[in-house]
């Protein structure tokens, strides 16, 4: 799924996402209560990625009311520093409309 992404810190992976335009991500809001400060795009095997493939978080958005995970609203937006270059192992997730 080349839309899946490794939200990491400085010691490596912390919680995956995904990638909804080339420079947003989807992921959970209790993600970002451990500092994170870069994905990883369009790999199957961290040990191996690519380091074009990686970028840095320039914001995260949280929704208000977001407390902790057992209260809901655990979703989080993390617009990157570049944006994703989108090529056959990175896309953005389509989106089905609901009728």
């Amino acid at each position: 799924m080349q839309y899946m992404v490794s939200v990491q810190n400085d010691q490596g992976h912390v919680c995956g996402g995904f990638l909804v335009s080339e420079n947003f991500v989807v992921t959970a809001a209790h993600c970002g209560e451990v500092e994170t400060t870069h994905v990883v795009l369009g790999t199957h095997n961290l040990k191996n990625a690519d380091i074009k493939n990686y970028r840095l978080i320039e914001e995260k958005f949280k929704p208000k009311t977001y407390e902790n995970i057992g209260k809901g609203s655990d979703i989080m937006l993390l617009k990157l520093s570049t944006k994703a270059e989108i090529d056959n192992s990175v896309q953005t997730i389509h989106f089905q409309r609901l009728e």
